[in-house]
């Protein structure tokens, strides 16, 4: 236990990153069609990558127990 003491502001900073946007914070469009406005991202699905509202749906209708989550892109600029 002693020998994670010395990391615990890196990882505090990571779940703090993982919570926000992570990598993506600059993405400006959605990361399936490259049109829409990256709102939406899945819990559940590996990556984190954002999508539109239509993408999202469509790549969720059969995953439907999935968590989506709506980020604000004006909060994390």
């Amino acid at each position: 236990m002693l020998a994670w003491l010395k990391y615990t502001k890196d990882f505090l900073f990571e779940l703090l990153r993982l919570d926000g946007r992570g990598e993506h914070k600059n993405q400006p469009k959605c990361s399936s069609c490259l049109k829409g406005e990256p709102q939406y991202r899945c819990r559940d699905c590996l990556g984190g990558s954002l999508f539109c509202a239509d993408c999202i749906a469509d790549n969720h209708r059969s995953n439907m127990f999935h968590y989506i989550e709506v980020s604000d892109p004006l909060f994390y600029s």
